[in-house]
């Protein structure tokens, strides 16, 4: 605590030196009241409640419990008319009259009306706006990028943020840029996959980052990851996602087993087997029944009461 108050000490001190080596004091008189002298000359006799020096050339000013914005000349920049008057970025200020905020810049230029409820910061560019229970978002220079007429906004990964409207989701991204369009009931991350898990009407869909349809939203379910497989299930039927993003059609019962050292899974079509490679290889299911691959890459499999053999890419042999 000794620490920062020094600190603080400090830093007013210089400051105060190096305002005093550009020329500029401030001044009062008897009546407590202040004013500004530049270069030992009153360019600002003692009007004010108060002083500060804010960056640079400017100072706040309050008189009569409003607040303003003066030069070191001693000009008005920004009226004395807020109540509150706080950086924003820049030469912008957040400005409060009554119970509302807005924007205005040196030139005392209005740059967002003060019908707001308050600005915070979203990230090094974007700023949440809030108006009565909806939420927007504004650029650091006071650009209007979503009206404020969202429930919620919120960060979703590190690039982002997940935008409700009319109690449905969408993406924007670091700079506002509209990613998905807010019609989703819910949007989450899958593991490992460079996609968006959507939903809507309670069926699932995938959306990759640049806002792409992978999948449409009409499966019941899409599940993570498993085994170098992505599971989606469409009614009673169930296809698969493969490593590098190859789609393969919801048309199998069941699956009978995996075989993950050979990137494999045997599955159940219609009573017959077949298999499926997570390269996206495709073994017809024309077998009645179908044993694990060896490691030489060989399958024992029953097709029409004969024994024979395949290989991994579906190569039969009669024994």
């Amino acid at each position: 605590m000794k620490l920062s108050i020094l600190s603080f000490v400090a830093i007013l001190f210089f400051s105060t030196q190096m305002l005093c080596a550009q020329g500029i004091e401030v001044i009062s008189d008897k009546n407590n009241k202040f004013g500004l002298k530049n270069n030992k000359r009153v360019v600002l006799k003692p009007t004010y409640d108060e002083i500060s020096h804010l960056q640079g050339r400017f100072y706040t000013v309050k008189k009569d419990n409003k607040h303003g914005l003066i030069d070191t000349n001693g000009k008005a920049v920004i009226p004395a008319v807020y109540d509150d008057l706080l950086q924003f970025h820049d030469n912008l200020f957040m400005a409060k009259q009554g119970e509302k905020w807005g924007l205005v810049d040196y030139n005392n230029r209005e740059i967002l009306p003060t019908d707001y409820n308050g600005f915070s910061k979203m990230n090094d560019y974007l700023y949440l706006t809030k108006k009565g229970n909806k939420q927007g978002l504004i650029t650091k220079y006071g650009e209007l990028v979503l009206p404020a007429e969202y429930e919620n906004i919120k960060e979703f990964s590190e690039s982002l943020y997940s935008v409700t409207k009319n109690g449905f989701q969408g993406l924007i991204d670091n700079i506002g840029k509209v990613v998905i369009n807010p019609v989703y009931t819910q949007i989450a991350t899958l593991e490992h996959l460079p996609f968006y898990k959507v939903a809507k009407n309670d069926k699932f869909g995938l959306i990759d980052k640049s806002g792409k349809v992978i999948l449409e939203d009409k499966y019941d379910e899409i599940c993570d990851p498993d085994r170098g497989f992505t599971i989606i299930k469409q009614g009673q039927k169930i296809g698969f996602i493969t490593y590098d993003y190859k789609i393969i059609p919801a048309v199998y019962d069941r699956i009978i087993f995996y075989q993950e050292e050979m990137g494999i899974v045997a599955v159940k079509q219609n009573n017959k087997c077949g298999f499926v490679g997570s390269d996206g290889r495709i073994l017809p299911a024309v077998y009645d029944n179908v044993s694990r691959f060896s490691p030489n890459c060989t399958s024992l499999v029953e097709k029409q009461g004969r024994l024979m053999t395949i290989d991994c890419y579906g190569k039969e042999v009669n024994l």
